[in-house]
């Protein structure tokens, strides 16, 4: 049973599972450009990622895909809120990130948003 959706992302919280914390997806990743410069050289990579919670850390994590040709590499990364990931990612990648705002209290009352 799906609580809310917020734009991209939905968040389940299912009783028989007793969770204490929400199952998080993002119904689409967000992919774009970014150039970065590699010994004196442009380099084009397509970056997508995605937001969910890791149930055995609790924390917020954000999967990282770089694209490049035929080559893909991943990583994920830990925060402790969405906040947090929104800043890394102004940092890094100097983009806006197209994440909800999450100002309904009702699916996010209980859990550092």
């Amino acid at each position: 049973m799906t609580n809310t959706i917020l734009g991209n992302i939905s968040f389940e919280n299912l009783a028989r599972e007793k969770a204490e914390y929400p199952r998080l997806h993002m119904l689409k990743p967000e992919s774009f450009k970014h150039i970065e410069i590699k010994n004196f050289e442009k380099v084009e990579k397509e970056i997508s990622f995605e937001i969910g919670y890791h149930r055995g850390r609790k924390r917020w994590c954000l999967d990282i895909y770089t694209h490049r040709g035929i080559r893909c590499d991943g990583e994920i990364k830990f925060f402790s809120s969405i906040p947090a990931i929104r800043e890394f990612i102004r940092k890094e990648y100097q983009r806006e990130p197209i994440l909800p705002a999450f100002n309904q209290k009702s699916a996010t009352s209980n859990f550092n948003i």
